[in-house]
Protein backbone atom coordinates (compact mmCIF):
# COMPACT_ATOMS: atom_id res chain seq x y z
CA UNK A 1 0.00 0.00 0.00
CA UNK A 2 1.27 3.48 -0.75
CA UNK A 3 -0.12 6.89 0.05
CA UNK A 4 -0.94 9.68 -2.34
CA UNK A 5 2.34 11.37 -3.25
CA UNK A 6 3.08 14.69 -1.56
CA UNK A 7 3.40 17.46 -1.09
CA UNK A 8 -0.18 17.94 0.05
CA UNK A 9 -1.82 21.33 0.33
CA UNK A 10 -4.83 22.72 2.20
CA UNK A 11 -7.86 24.44 0.75
CA UNK A 12 -10.71 25.85 2.79
CA UNK A 13 -14.02 24.16 2.04
CA UNK A 14 -16.80 26.29 0.57
CA UNK A 15 -19.74 24.11 1.57
CA UNK A 16 -18.90 23.47 5.23
CA UNK A 17 -16.42 24.68 7.82
CA UNK A 18 -13.23 22.72 7.33
CA UNK A 19 -10.37 21.97 5.01
CA UNK A 20 -9.73 19.83 1.97
CA UNK A 21 -6.31 18.21 1.75
CA UNK A 22 -5.24 17.99 -1.88
CA UNK A 23 -2.54 15.76 -3.38
CA UNK A 24 0.14 16.70 -5.88
CA UNK A 25 -2.15 15.59 -8.71
CA UNK A 26 -4.88 17.99 -7.57
CA UNK A 27 -7.12 15.18 -6.34
CA UNK A 28 -8.66 15.30 -2.85
CA UNK A 29 -6.89 13.21 -0.22
CA UNK A 30 -9.07 13.96 2.80
CA UNK A 31 -11.50 16.38 4.40
CA UNK A 32 -10.87 17.68 7.89
CA UNK A 33 -14.10 18.79 9.48
CA UNK A 34 -14.68 18.74 13.20
CA UNK A 35 -17.82 20.45 14.38
CA UNK A 36 -19.32 20.28 17.84
CA UNK A 37 -22.86 20.99 18.94
CA UNK A 38 -23.64 22.69 22.20
CA UNK A 39 -26.84 22.25 24.20
CA UNK A 40 -28.63 24.77 22.00
CA UNK A 41 -27.64 22.76 18.89
CA UNK A 42 -25.58 25.55 17.37
CA UNK A 43 -22.61 24.53 15.27
CA UNK A 44 -19.16 25.80 16.11
CA UNK A 45 -15.55 24.96 15.40
CA UNK A 46 -13.87 22.64 17.80
CA UNK A 47 -10.43 24.04 18.74
CA UNK A 48 -7.46 22.65 16.86
CA UNK A 49 -9.12 21.66 13.59
CA UNK A 50 -6.93 23.93 11.45
CA UNK A 51 -3.78 22.75 13.25
CA UNK A 52 -4.85 19.13 12.71
CA UNK A 53 -5.38 19.78 9.00
CA UNK A 54 -1.90 21.33 8.67
CA UNK A 55 -0.34 18.36 10.49
CA UNK A 56 -2.12 15.86 8.22
CA UNK A 57 -1.09 17.80 5.11
CA UNK A 58 2.56 17.76 6.26
CA UNK A 59 2.57 13.97 6.83
CA UNK A 60 3.99 12.85 3.43
CA UNK A 61 6.87 15.30 3.65
CA UNK A 62 7.67 14.33 7.25
CA UNK A 63 7.58 10.61 6.42
CA UNK A 64 9.85 11.13 3.42
CA UNK A 65 12.41 13.05 5.49
CA UNK A 66 12.31 10.49 8.30
CA UNK A 67 12.84 7.61 5.89
CA UNK A 68 15.78 9.46 4.30
CA UNK A 69 17.40 10.54 7.57
CA UNK A 70 18.26 7.25 9.26
CA UNK A 71 19.98 5.55 6.28
CA UNK A 72 21.92 8.75 5.54
CA UNK A 73 23.10 8.98 9.14
CA UNK A 74 24.05 5.30 9.18
CA UNK A 75 25.85 5.47 5.82
CA UNK A 76 27.75 8.58 6.89
CA UNK A 77 29.16 6.90 9.97
CA UNK A 78 26.72 8.65 12.29
CA UNK A 79 25.29 5.49 13.84
CA UNK A 80 25.13 7.15 17.26
CA UNK A 81 22.95 9.94 15.84
CA UNK A 82 20.75 7.42 13.99
CA UNK A 83 20.29 5.48 17.24
CA UNK A 84 19.47 8.72 19.05
CA UNK A 85 16.71 9.49 16.52
CA UNK A 86 15.27 6.01 16.96
CA UNK A 87 15.40 6.43 20.75
CA UNK A 88 13.42 9.66 20.51
CA UNK A 89 10.71 7.75 18.64
CA UNK A 90 10.87 4.93 21.21
CA UNK A 91 10.46 7.40 24.08
CA UNK A 92 7.31 8.67 22.40
CA UNK A 93 5.87 5.21 22.98
CA UNK A 94 6.53 3.35 19.75
CA UNK A 95 9.23 1.53 17.86
CA UNK A 96 10.84 3.01 14.72
CA UNK A 97 9.89 0.08 12.48
CA UNK A 98 6.33 0.00 13.86
CA UNK A 99 5.96 3.74 13.30
CA UNK A 100 7.11 3.46 9.68
CA UNK A 101 4.88 0.41 9.09
CA UNK A 102 1.88 2.27 10.53
CA UNK A 103 2.57 5.29 8.32
CA UNK A 104 2.84 3.05 5.27
CA UNK A 105 -0.36 1.17 6.12
CA UNK A 106 1.11 -2.18 7.15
Amino acid sequence: MSHTPGPWTLEELDDTPGFLIVGLDGQPVARVVRICFDLEKTRSWQPGVEADAHLIAAAPDMLCRLLEAIPLLEAGGWQLMADLCKNVVRRAGTDWDKMVAKAEGW
